[in-house]
């Protein structure tokens, strides 16, 4: 809406950037929409030639072309990373763990993910580490690590999706984060 406040004002824009910083999905979303505002050629949405992902491939003239210009361009966004805090706060607190093999569940257990990485558990297991890394769309990971009993240390990484986070924080649900 700025950016369209903005050619309104001031006619034609060359600065497409967003006018505030954007969580990577976010700006995957606001990428497409300036991308497709521009292709569709109104005149008033210009890339500044300085510009260097998108004013060094050549114009596209076929749609194969097109694809591949695009391709390259989210292939290079996504290679941006997004700075997020390893152990967020919606992950802190008590989780159950459910062990499932071939659809039948053979084991729960209760895991705390506490501040910094730290993880407890009831014995004979003991915790050892956690975190959250974001993923390159919408889909964060979370892994937390568990030593056993016999020296064995034993990984779990579960996926969660974004919208799903935020929606939780509103609706005040649990979260489930599923993974192997």
């Amino acid at each position: 809406i700025a950016l369209l406040r903005t050619c309104y004002s001031n006619g034609v824009v060359t600065d497409l950037q967003p006018p505030y910083p954007l969580m990577q999905s976010f700006a995957n979303a606001y990428g497409r929409l300036v991308a497709t505002a521009v292709e569709l050629g109104s005149g008033y949405m210009k890339p500044d030639p300085s510009d260097t992902m998108t004013m060094t491939m050549p114009t596209p003239r076929t749609p194969q072309e097109e694809l591949g210009r695009f391709a390259l361009w989210e292939a290079t966004f996504r290679q941006k990373k997004y700075d997020a805090p390893a152990y967020p706060e919606d992950f802190q607190g008590q989780w159950e763990v459910q062990d499932v093999i071939g659809g039948e569940t053979i084991g729960i257990s209760t895991v705390s993910l506490g501040e910094d990485g730290q993880v407890e558990l009831a014995p004979p297991l003991e915790g050892l580490r956690w975190r959250c890394d974001p993923g390159p769309t919408h889909l964060d990971t979370c892994t937390f690590q568990v030593l056993s009993s016999d020296g064995t240390i034993l990984q779990y990484r579960g996926f969660v999706d974004r919208g799903a986070r935020l929606e939780a924080r509103v609706s005040k649900r649990p979260l489930v984060i599923r993974g192997s």
